[in-house]
């Protein structure tokens, strides 16, 4: 199933994302005070398309686990234990 905008707003709000307002949606996650992964969209709604691929890649994380955090199965911690596991934030 394609990501939606809607997808995608109810992941930042679960993640707890900073946003940054402008021409474009940017939004980033911060544990211990650093900036972790950053990703944006534009303001238009439905579908997002082959964007879809980028925000996988920004987020570092495959299809399924971006389904797992639109459907909530996969909590703030769990990202960020899988964000250690990839070596992308420090244990």
């Amino acid at each position: 199933m394609p990501l939606t905008t809607r997808d995608f707003d109810r992941v930042i709000a679960k993640l707890d994302m900073r946003e940054r307002p402008g021409k474009h949606r940017f939004v980033w996650l911060e544990h211990d005070g650093k900036q972790v992964v950053c990703t944006e969209r534009s303001h238009g709604r439905g579908d997002l398309g082959p964007v879809e691929f980028a925000i996988r890649k920004q987020l570092h994380v495959n299809r399924d686990q971006l389904s797992e955090l639109v459907d909530c199965s996969m909590t703030r911690s769990d990202y960020v234990e899988h964000l250690k596991s990839k070596r992308v934030i420090d244990s």
